[in-house]
């Protein structure tokens, strides 16, 4: 005996139905062929609902403009309507930018690292940081994993434990002289306004070492994509 079909069901299938037959009638075959890329993933609803907060603002404003202008567009669409394709599309498009940093990523690719996202419950700038990492590259508008080389690192390594050397050297010559002439002379000025760039250098340094390891060892669990060394 086949069971019946809940009620709820009923309506998730009729709302999937419009929302393809809005597709062909906007795009025609190709607009269909897209919808079903998606995998049923609501694609209107999470871009209305991007939790990128005030930091989109300050890194992407003109993404961050043109995606308030389209969620006010659509104020109100239902979450599994496809109200406007073609403005869909650029939102997507839009957002993609900030989301993925310009890797050439292809759309049903985007998609599927959305729902992984989701499904572990990574923050959007989490997700975007482990995808620019040098741990990823992309081919043909796949994502692949490329793990660090242990020689990669051990250069790495040895880099930053030298500049970090160099730094402390600096920052106890200057803090001596400091003390020794009671006042702050031109080169240990120079050295203490250095000082937070010399940090920052260090800290890029550290990214390149340990957050590519980091970044490749996470994604792969996650089965992101294809790896190879």
């Amino acid at each position: 005996m086949i069971k019946p079909t809940d009620k709820s069901d009923q309506a998730d299938i009729q709302s999937i139905i419009e929302s393809m037959l809005e597709a062909a009638r906007r795009s025609g075959s190709d607009g269909v062929h897209e919808f079903i890329d998606r995998g049923g993933f609501d694609l209107p609803a999470y871009l209305r609902n991007v939790e990128a907060g005030w930091l989109l603002l300050i890194r992407h404003p003109a993404i961050w403009l043109r995606h308030k202008r389209w969620v006010a567009s659509c104020h109100g669409a239902g979450a599994s309507q496809v109200a406007d394709w073609e403005a869909l599309t650029a939102a997507e498009q839009n957002i993609a930018i900030a989301e993925f940093g310009r890797r050439y990523i292809d759309f049903d690719e985007r998609m599927r690292l959305r729902t992984i996202r989701q499904g572990h419950q990574l923050s959007f700038w989490q997700f975007r940081h482990l995808l620019i990492s040098l741990a990823v590259t992309c081919s043909e508008g796949r994502v692949v994993l490329r793990a660090p080389s242990k020689m990669a690192l051990m250069v790495l390594d040895g880099i930053r434990g030298l500049w970090l050397v160099i730094c402390l050297g600096a920052l106890v010559g200057a803090t001596l002289q400091l003390m020794a002439k009671g006042c702050l002379t031109c080169d240990a000025y120079a050295i203490f306004l250095l000082l937070p760039g010399m940090v920052f250098i260090w800290w890029l340094i550290r990214i390149c070492s340990n957050g590519w390891r980091d970044a490749w060892i996470t994604l792969n669990q996650m089965a992101v994509g294809k790896s190879y060394k």
